[in-house]
């Protein structure tokens, strides 16, 4: 369960928790759910979002979410290795730490016909992995038909749970 914090130009700010859900498929995607509620209260629900993300190469991720706000996502970006901690590690883990981070910006967002105002026009998510303190964290951007620009929208940091 991670700490977390969502902030607009147009909305108050608050803090929230979410379970963030990762499952290896042993192929070339992974399966990811994304649960938030209010914070301390687990009974009330606030966001879920569901899908897939795919590994077309080595270096290229994509990102495909459907939310229960009714918006579909479809992201592409790229993963980064940690080169400042590669560069730092020794020479018998040439691949470095094992840290990484992925960059995500949407190419195609959808919504029901009824759905919300304003509009989502664009989302940016960037996830990074610090394989040494074994957490995840991640900022998501986004802008609207009200709010042209991306504009940081939700923070998040996580410690696995096993």
């Amino acid at each position: 369960i991670g700490i977390c914090k969502g902030e607009y130009p147009t909305i108050k700010s608050f803090e929230f928790d979410e379970q963030i859900e990762i499952i290896d498929n042993k192929r070339t995607f992974l399966t990811y759910s994304s649960s938030t509620w209010k914070k301390g209260d687990k009974q009330k629900p606030m966001h879920s979002e569901s899908g897939y993300i795919r590994f077309p190469s080595a270096k290229t991720v994509d990102m495909v979410l459907a939310q229960c706000t009714g918006i579909t996502e479809i992201s592409t970006g790229e993963v980064e290795k940690d080169e400042e901690q590669k560069n730092a590690g020794d020479n018998e883990n040439p691949e470095g730490s094992g840290s990484f981070r992925i960059s995500l910006l949407s190419q195609n967002i959808n919504r029901v016909a009824n759905g919300k105002k304003p509009q989502v026009t664009q989302i940016r998510r960037v996830y990074t992995y610090d394989k040494t303190n074994d957490s995840l964290s991640y900022e998501i951007s986004m802008s609207t038909t009200n709010t042209k620009e991306l504009t940081k929208h939700l923070y998040g940091a996580f410690k696995r749970c096993t």
